[in-house]
């Protein structure tokens, strides 16, 4: 069984948002999205049991090093968290 998840711009959970996870997960959303409005897939995702939504000020891509719009902070500050949870463990 999965303990858990760390999505990151999850755009296409917008077509099955009928979906709940039996694990927690954790659904990390940009400021903005272009093809779709990001907010109503939000505030519908955020209900569901075992989830966690974040939204932050930072462009689809942020944690891509491929792309453009990638965020060195954005994924340093990640990366630094997830090592301190796995850490923990």
């Amino acid at each position: 069984m999965i303990e858990g998840g760390l999505c990151f711009y999850p755009g296409q959970i917008r077509y099955h948002l009928d979906l709940t996870t039996l694990s927690p997960v954790e659904l990390i959303f940009p400021s903005h999205e272009a093809h779709f409005e990001l907010q109503p897939v939000i505030e519908s995702v955020r209900l569901l049991p075992n989830t966690l939504c974040q939204q932050l000020d930072a462009q689809h891509g942020f944690m891509n090093r491929q792309l453009v719009e990638f965020d060195e902070g954005i994924y340093s500050e990640f990366c630094q968290n997830l090592s301190q949870k796995q850490g923990s463990d």
